[in-house]
């Protein structure tokens, strides 16, 4: 069975903001830009996320935390 792990529950709303826009392909900069933040600060973010996801890329990090998501969404319709 797969759930959602405690590092992806600890995503913080900016992280999770984050990850959607890796998610849609946009780059550091990119992300900078729409969030008004600096690339640097993405740069801490996206670190953040891939310790707290236990990866090492943006490809992992966004396979894993939708992949699991979709998985958990399965399991709690299919409980209910």
């Amino acid at each position: 069975m797969f759930t959602v792990s405690d590092g992806q529950k600890a995503l913080s709303k900016r992280e999770r903001e984050i990850l959607v826009l890796v998610a849609q392909g946009c780059t550091n900069l990119e992300i900078g830009e729409r969030l008004s933040i600096a690339r640097t600060t993405v740069r801490t973010h996206l670190e953040n996320i891939y310790d707290k996801l236990c990866v090492h890329d943006r490809t992992e990090a966004v396979v894993k935390f939708f992949f699991s998501v979709e998985n958990q969404r399965v399991m709690d319709g299919a409980s209910t």
